[in-house]
């Protein structure tokens, strides 16, 4: 019964953030992030008609369909970089470098993985991608934060919303997986609504930060400074040490 139930009204409250998105005409603000919310609500829809309708369909149909979700969130992180470092195309073409290599990389690593072993492409390679695929992403959102941390980034609420909500799922599908990988079936049925219930946390922060749109907060009445800026203060900083320096020296 609270399976049913954390199914049902994690579809509704999908929903619910897709009406808003609708209603404010959010989806070209925020594109990737809509679009991974749209998947995941009519992977939700055909999860729940398949388990219902063709049950012996039903792990099939999840295994496929947690396959493609692991791609689709990979896109999300994108989107942190693409919003978050807009005004700095420096260290966004560094960061989308690094988060392409790192992507492509684990890829790799499960497909060669999947080529040594005689049973081709099964649902344990699937854990194991999601689990090495997750701990990337989970390291590009905190790197990504000391970014925005260290140069001072403004951000508005909405995108800190999608960034504390989609960090606390990834946290939490992370130890879910560790967890599960070391106890195995014992703890399958726990993890599994821990990992729904953690889900349903992050609609809600989902909802509440991106109920109304917000401009990205200006800096003492001006824009945010852009990354040449940073550079040339970087320089002027450092010229006046030397000159500081210079003087001081005999």
């Amino acid at each position: 019964m609270f399976d049913y139930f954390l199914w049902f009204i994690t579809i509704l409250l999908e929903l619910v953030l897709l009406g808003r998105c609708l209603r404010g005409d959010y989806f070209k603000r925020y594109p990737i992030f809509y679009s991974y919310i749209s998947f995941v609500f009519l992977q939700s829809i055909v999860r729940f008609t398949v388990y219902h309708l063709k049950p012996d369909w039903y792990w099939s149909v999840y295994w496929f369909t947690e396959f493609v979700a692991i791609i689709a969130g990979c896109s999300v992180v994108f989107e942190f970089c693409r919003l978050g470092l807009k005004g700095y195309p420096g260290v966004a073409k560094m960061a989308r470098a690094g988060l392409i290599g790192a992507f492509l990389f684990t890829f790799s690593k499960v497909l060669l993985t999947a080529g040594e072993g005689a049973d081709g492409w099964t649902p344990a390679l699937t854990f194991l991608l999601e689990r090495d695929i997750r701990f990337v992403q989970i390291a590009a959102t905190a790197i990504l934060t000391a970014i925005v941390l260290v140069y001072r980034i403004p951000m508005s609420r909405n995108l800190k919303g999608i960034i504390l909500g989609y960090g606390f799922y990834l946290g939490t599908v992370v130890t879910n997986l560790t967890f599960l990988g070391a106890l195995g079936e014992r703890i399958r049925s726990a993890a599994s609504r821990i990992q729904a219930s953690s889900y349903l946390v992050t609609l809600l922060i989902w909802i509440v930060a991106l109920w109304s749109y917000e401009l990205v907060a200006n800096q003492a009445l001006g824009e945010p400074r852009s990354y040449s800026a940073i550079c040339e203060e970087t320089r002027e900083q450092l010229a006046r040490s030397k000159s500081t320096v210079e003087s001081i020296l005999p």
